[in-house]
């Protein structure tokens, strides 16, 4: 059996997922009015579930290198998130825990004018 040399493809239930990229700029309007939300209705899984059960991130950057983000808001607001636990498969309680950015394997980023707004407003996380 033949085995790929690229990594399983990452589900992104995200905004805005920038993935296997380089040399990229994230630019807003100059004038701060570029805002990057969650959908606040988004598609379902095939199973008919919430696409934002578990960790929840507006924006994610996996195996990138050399990614510019400039000049928006990032409104991690929970209003686009499950509100009731038979949304969710299984039995567990619904996930809260949101962040704005999350970054895998991903070197050289650059942050620049980016403001977070609603209620996570922890900007940035990378796993332990």
């Amino acid at each position: 059996m033949a085995t790929s040399p690229h990594p399983p493809p990452l589900r992104h239930n995200r905004a805005l997922h920038i993935g296997n990229k380089s040399n990229l700029t994230l630019a807003g309007a100059e004038d701060g009015t570029s805002v990057l939300k969650l959908d606040p209705h988004p598609p379902r899984s095939p199973s008919g579930h919430h696409a934002y059960c578990g960790d929840t991130h507006v924006l994610s950057i996996h195996l990138s290198q050399f990614i510019t983000l400039r000049d928006f808001t990032i409104d991690g607001s929970d209003g686009e998130l499950p509100e009731e636990p038979t949304q969710c498969p299984g039995p567990k309680r619904i996930n809260e825990r949101m962040f704005n950015v999350y970054m895998v394997n991903a070197t050289n980023i650059t942050v620049m004018y980016l403001a977070a707004a609603g209620k996570y407003h922890r900007l940035i996380r990378r796993p332990s």
